[in-house]
């Protein structure tokens, strides 16, 4: 472990900043996947023995009061309420919450599972400007019980004043704790009659009898001014998902995307860390490091990477989501990153990691020790690398007892080629007697000739000077 960490270690800069592409694609996948599952919920929301009947063309159009009598004679039917949409404003058109007229008692008796203190409920009862108010519109604006609040009609004009009196409470975040409930009959009284109700909503005795109740009740009205469509409570919750088109498919298609991008982000982190490790993976297995151990050491900084930044995507996601939750209450009731989404994530780090770090692992564990050790660097050569490795023959080694100008030669000279580089050294010609006057002119072959004829060609090599220095030997 302590080999992966320091090759870990070497480029920190690179492996930071793959950590936090990984955690950015996961944060991304949780987010959008919690988004997929708090729709579903949304949709699981209701009572199969709960039928819901509105207007057979839409459900801005209301419904007769006599309908309310006629569907509460049927055999199966154990209770009928209605409701209406207000659609009011508080303060600012951003501020959005569904506020419903609905008779209190018959349809609070429909939905146990809103749980409000004994007092709180006899007062709202009791006043017929009183409103019932989910706890989470409670914190979002501050009220308190008691607390007037003022709504802007849109629908049915006007100002309307109302007394938070109740405030609910259910078990399950996806059934809406940002609505606003206040008595039909104060909307019937304020509009001088001109208002029906938007729905009606019953309970039958079995749930197995709702698909034969629904065709019952349509029956019933479909020669009537205003023909009916009835429904069971879920699939009418449904309905309202539905609305938002196929965005399951929309999501799962963006974010297969980014985890792709990351995962080819990912790869080329790890082939780029193997090939610049190859001859000190030919070292390892000089030693005696046997081909598997290195397979696992490449993978694992593979899943040490995808590893690192999954648990910190999903960490992240999940502090979002809990900051969101109150946020986006009005809109996506019951956000929040699931278990099963953080579980997910980390088997898609998991997979990650593994997937991105199999091909140069393979590739690090099959290398021969001797192609590994001669290989090349090619960063930095150019087309005078050969013309490099020659001078590099013509200088030799250091003087054993350097003057300072020999050493300066030795130390200056114009081609520093890679150590990577392995050149022949060239033979130095023999001492010769031949008197200075009379002395020839260096062959090509020579390696002053060497010298002469590479000199205009090296001006890419390291160190490069434009004139060349005196050969002492």
């Amino acid at each position: 472990m302590m080999l992966v960490l320091k090759n870990l270690g070497r480029h920190r800069w690179r492996s930071l900043l793959t950590v936090m592409s990984v955690a950015v694609a996961l944060f991304l996948f949780c987010m959008l996947r919690s988004v997929i599952t708090t729709l579903d919920d949304s949709a699981e929301i209701g009572s199969e023995t709960r039928l819901v009947t509105r207007s057979a063309i839409s459900l801005v159009f209301p419904l007769p009061q006599a309908y309310k009598a006629r569907i509460e004679a049927l055999e199966e039917v154990r209770s009928v309420s209605w409701g209406n949409w207000f659609g009011g404003v508080y303060i600012d058109e951003r501020n959005f919450f569904a506020q419903f007229a609905v008779d209190p008692e018959s349809y609070l008796d429909l939905y146990p599972e809103m749980m409000i203190p004994e007092d709180q409920l006899e007062a709202f009862l009791g006043e017929r400007t009183a409103a019932l108010v989910g706890p989470q519109l409670m914190k979002r604006f501050g009220w308190e019980v008691g607390q007037n609040v003022t709504l802007r009609g849109t629908i049915y004009p006007g100002e309307w004043t109302f007394t938070v009196r109740a405030v609910y409470a259910v078990d399950d975040p996806s059934f809406g704790e940002e609505t606003f409930f206040f008595h039909y009959d104060y909307l019937y009284e304020q509009t001088g009659g001109q208002v029906s109700p938007g729905w009606f909503v019953l309970e039958i005795h079995e749930s197995s009898a709702a698909a034969a109740m629904c065709e019952a009740i349509d029956d019933l009205f479909r020669n009537s001014a205003q023909s009916t469509k009835t429904q069971t409570e879920r699939a009418f919750q449904a309905g309202f998902v539905q609305m938002y088109g196929n965005i399951g498919l929309l999501l799962g298609a963006i974010g297969t995307a980014v985890l792709f991008a990351i995962l080819l982000v990912c790869a080329n982190t790890m082939m780029m860390s193997a090939r610049e490790r190859t001859r000190e993976v030919a070292i390892l297995k000089t030693l005696g490091f046997p081909d598997l151990r290195i397979f696992g050491v490449v993978m694992t900084e593979s899943v040490v990477i995808a590893g690192l930044g999954g648990v910190l995507g999903i960490a992240v996601s999940l502090g979002a989501g809990a900051i969101l939750s109150d946020a986006l209450s009005s809109m996506l009731p019951g956000f929040e990153v699931k278990g099963a989404t953080a579980a997910a994530a980390a088997l898609l780090a998991l997979g990650l990691g593994l997937s991105s770090g199999l091909i140069p692992a393979i590739q690090a564990a099959r290398s021969p020790i001797v192609r590994a050790l001669g290989q090349v660097e090619k960063s930095w050569r150019s087309p005078s690398s050969t013309a490099c490795a020659a001078f590099a023959s013509v200088r030799g080694p250091p003087p054993p007892q350097p003057s300072a100008w020999r050493w300066w030669w030795w130390s200056s000279w114009p081609c520093w080629p890679s150590p990577a580089v392995s050149a022949p050294r060239l033979p130095l010609p023999a001492p010769t007697t031949t008197p200075s006057s009379s002395a020839k002119a260096p062959t090509p072959s020579s390696p002053a000739g060497l010298l002469e004829k590479g000199w205009a060609s090296c001006g890419a090599c390291p160190g490069w000077r434009a004139t060349p220095p005196t050969n002492p030997w």
